[in-house]
Protein backbone atom coordinates (compact mmCIF):
# COMPACT_ATOMS: atom_id res chain seq x y z
CA UNK A 1 0.00 0.00 0.00
CA UNK A 2 2.90 3.05 0.84
CA UNK A 3 4.51 1.99 -2.76
CA UNK A 4 0.99 2.61 -4.18
CA UNK A 5 0.39 5.66 -2.31
CA UNK A 6 4.01 6.77 -3.15
CA UNK A 7 3.51 5.98 -6.97
CA UNK A 8 0.22 8.27 -6.81
CA UNK A 9 1.99 10.89 -4.91
CA UNK A 10 5.02 11.13 -7.63
CA UNK A 11 1.93 11.99 -10.01
CA UNK A 12 -0.13 14.24 -8.11
CA UNK A 13 2.05 16.31 -5.93
CA UNK A 14 6.25 15.11 -7.05
CA UNK A 15 7.49 18.45 -5.70
CA UNK A 16 5.71 19.71 -2.71
CA UNK A 17 4.13 16.39 -1.38
CA UNK A 18 1.67 16.39 1.44
CA UNK A 19 1.85 20.38 1.71
CA UNK A 20 1.04 20.42 -2.53
CA UNK A 21 -1.72 23.01 -3.11
CA UNK A 22 -3.26 22.80 -6.83
CA UNK A 23 -1.14 25.26 -8.96
CA UNK A 24 -4.46 26.72 -9.88
CA UNK A 25 -4.86 27.98 -6.70
CA UNK A 26 -4.63 31.79 -7.04
CA UNK A 27 -5.45 32.33 -3.21
CA UNK A 28 -3.18 29.81 -1.29
CA UNK A 29 -4.01 28.51 2.19
CA UNK A 30 -2.92 30.40 5.14
CA UNK A 31 -0.35 27.90 6.25
CA UNK A 32 1.18 25.26 4.83
CA UNK A 33 -1.18 22.34 4.31
CA UNK A 34 0.30 19.36 6.41
CA UNK A 35 0.03 22.36 9.48
CA UNK A 36 -3.40 23.05 8.58
CA UNK A 37 -6.52 20.96 10.60
CA UNK A 38 -9.63 19.95 8.80
CA UNK A 39 -11.51 22.88 9.60
CA UNK A 40 -9.10 24.96 8.29
CA UNK A 41 -8.53 23.62 5.09
CA UNK A 42 -12.53 23.67 4.88
CA UNK A 43 -12.70 27.11 5.94
CA UNK A 44 -9.92 28.39 2.74
CA UNK A 45 -12.17 26.35 0.58
CA UNK A 46 -15.24 27.92 1.61
CA UNK A 47 -13.69 31.46 1.59
CA UNK A 48 -12.07 31.25 -1.90
CA UNK A 49 -14.67 29.86 -4.22
CA UNK A 50 -13.90 29.87 -8.31
CA UNK A 51 -10.37 28.11 -7.63
CA UNK A 52 -9.14 24.55 -7.54
CA UNK A 53 -8.78 23.07 -4.21
CA UNK A 54 -7.16 19.81 -4.64
CA UNK A 55 -4.98 19.49 -1.46
CA UNK A 56 -2.26 17.61 0.05
CA UNK A 57 0.34 14.24 -1.04
CA UNK A 58 -3.07 12.96 -2.58
CA UNK A 59 -4.47 16.01 -4.29
CA UNK A 60 -7.74 15.51 -2.58
CA UNK A 61 -10.50 17.59 -3.85
CA UNK A 62 -13.08 19.38 -1.90
CA UNK A 63 -16.10 16.48 -2.18
CA UNK A 64 -13.87 13.89 -1.51
CA UNK A 65 -12.22 15.54 1.38
CA UNK A 66 -15.77 15.67 3.14
CA UNK A 67 -17.08 12.57 2.12
CA UNK A 68 -13.50 10.71 3.52
CA UNK A 69 -13.54 13.09 6.77
CA UNK A 70 -16.95 11.52 7.76
CA UNK A 71 -16.40 8.01 6.80
CA UNK A 72 -13.14 8.18 8.89
CA UNK A 73 -14.92 10.16 11.45
CA UNK A 74 -12.00 12.50 11.73
CA UNK A 75 -12.84 15.66 13.84
CA UNK A 76 -12.47 19.72 12.47
CA UNK A 77 -9.16 19.69 14.81
CA UNK A 78 -7.67 16.59 13.27
CA UNK A 79 -4.39 17.98 11.86
CA UNK A 80 -3.87 17.58 8.06
CA UNK A 81 -0.58 16.05 8.49
CA UNK A 82 1.26 12.94 6.90
CA UNK A 83 -0.85 10.38 8.90
CA UNK A 84 -3.78 11.94 7.79
CA UNK A 85 -3.19 12.34 4.84
CA UNK A 86 -1.57 8.73 4.32
CA UNK A 87 -4.92 7.29 5.94
CA UNK A 88 -7.14 9.15 3.80
CA UNK A 89 -4.98 8.23 0.27
CA UNK A 90 -5.33 4.69 2.06
CA UNK A 91 -9.06 4.25 2.31
CA UNK A 92 -9.25 6.28 -1.24
CA UNK A 93 -7.02 3.03 -2.77
CA UNK A 94 -9.55 0.50 -0.29
CA UNK A 95 -12.93 2.07 -1.25
CA UNK A 96 -11.69 2.06 -5.46
CA UNK A 97 -10.87 -1.38 -5.04
CA UNK A 98 -14.00 -2.88 -3.37
CA UNK A 99 -15.72 -0.75 -5.82
CA UNK A 100 -13.46 -2.31 -8.58
CA UNK A 101 -14.55 -6.08 -6.90
CA UNK A 102 -18.00 -5.47 -6.43
CA UNK A 103 -18.69 -4.29 -10.05
CA UNK A 104 -16.70 -7.82 -11.36
CA UNK A 105 -18.91 -9.90 -8.92
CA UNK A 106 -22.21 -8.38 -9.99
CA UNK A 107 -21.63 -7.59 -13.41
CA UNK A 108 -19.92 -10.72 -15.18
Amino acid sequence: MDRLLTLISQAESPVHGYDSVHHGATIRPPKRPSQMTISEIVAWVRATPGQPHAIGRNQIIPATFNRVVRALGLSGGTLYDRRTQDMMGRYLVEEAYLLRLHQRTHHP
